[in-house]
């Protein structure tokens, strides 16, 4: 944990620099250039852009996964993921902007939109954002493999997965097994489809994962289970909860009916195996 976390503490600012350039060569060169797009997208084009910008901002839930190996997580994780968000935001925000004045029309048929809005600046420019594009890549999987295994780990901790999955490296007490299955099956699905098809499948699970946490938010919220200092705090966080979970709906109708199929059977599979995994383990309780 602390050799990935000091990957992703430094992988973060050096993977900013070539967006932060672009930016500031963006309003240098096309100030004054106009930002509209050059048409109204359809509905279709919207929904696609809509589930493709969301993937943009997940992964925020990956600081709250390890938050159990961090110090003084009330205080830290919250701030983090404040400061961390606005930033991106506004980053987000000035990239798109600024790519639509450099590129124009050109734009919506670009494969690499901000590598060949630097390439009208210079060539050098554009292999900054290449260079940068790799490494921010490869940062994101070191924060991905970081965080989202400890998933699986957590639930062969409670018996959902098979329990191999929470078998901990006996020297580092990292989820080594739970390390090993999940690279394993995201490289697998890296070599077997393209980025936009692991894009949307990647959104609609999230969504799903968020808008069950948001329940669950309101649940808890219901059943008092906030803290005595937190108290003050539940009447946004049901507003919160219940704008989670619209907005959860919102980005799952805007995809395909093929796509909601397909969502829709993965999680009838995931829910039978969870109830066979819960039959067998019930009788193992109830002796308890």
């Amino acid at each position: 944990v602390v050799w990935g976390a000091r990957f992703v503490a430094i992988a973060a600012p050096v993977k900013l620099i070539p967006l932060l350039v672009f930016v500031a060569v963006g309003i240098a060169t096309h100030a004054g250039a106009s930002h509209a797009p050059a048409a109204a997208p359809s509905m279709q084009g919207f929904g696609r852009a809509m589930i493709l910008g969301f993937f943009a901002f997940t992964g925020f839930e990956i600081s709250l996964i390890a938050s159990g190996e961090v110090a003084q997580p009330r205080r830290a994780i919250p701030l983090a993921l404040g400061l961390a968000l606005g930033f991106v935001t506004l980053l987000y925000v000035a990239v798109q902007v600024l790519t639509q004045a450099m590129l124009g029309p050109a734009l919506a048929t670009s494969a690499a939109p901000l590598a060949d809005a630097m390439a009208r600046v210079h060539p050098a420019l554009q292999g900054l954002l290449l260079a940068g594009a790799s490494l921010s890549m490869f940062a994101f999987l070191g924060s991905d493999v970081l965080g989202t295994p400890r998933m699986l780990f957590a639930l062969a901790r409670d018996g959902v997965l098979p329990g191999v999955l929470g078998r901990v490296h006996p020297r580092t007490h990292a989820p080594y097994v739970a390390i090993i299955c999940y690279t394993g099956i995201a490289a697998l699905l890296a070599v077997t489809g393209t980025f936009a098809e692991l894009v949307v499948m990647s959104t609609l699970t999230v969504a799903v994962i968020y808008l069950g946490s948001c329940a669950a938010v309101w649940v808890l919220v219901r059943r008092g289970a906030a803290a005595a200092t937190e108290a003050r705090a539940s009447p946004w966080l049901r507003v919160a909860a219940i704008t989670g979970i619209a907005s959860m709906i919102v980005v799952m109708a805007l995809a395909s009916w093929t796509e909601i199929g397909g969502l829709a059977v993965l999680l009838a599979l995931s829910g039978l195996v969870y109830g066979l995994r819960w039959l067998r383990l019930k009788p193992v309780s109830a002796a308890r």
